[in-house]
């Protein structure tokens, strides 16, 4: 197997991590996998001028798995 094919799952991985940072978007890395999510991302809401903090509308949230296709180029969404 070829070294590159052997690493494709980190470097999977680390381009979603760099793409997530490119769009400003918040990413936590899954610490206890059970459900296969990689990632909890974060899209932040434009806050409400004059409505207090706890009131404000909460972050949109996606669950993301990474599954590292070496042959596959285009990103598929299911839910």
């Amino acid at each position: 197997m070829p070294a590159f094919a052997q690493n494709f799952s980190s470097y999977a991985q680390s381009s979603f991590e760099v793409l997530c940072d490119i769009a400003n978007v918040t990413k936590n890395p899954s610490i206890q996998d059970r459900e296969g999510w990689d990632y909890m991302v974060e899209f932040a809401r434009e806050r409400v001028h004059g409505l207090p903090h706890d009131r404000q509308p909460g972050n949109a949230t996606v669950r993301v798995q990474v599954s590292p296709r070496p042959m596959e180029s285009r990103p598929r969404a299911s839910n």
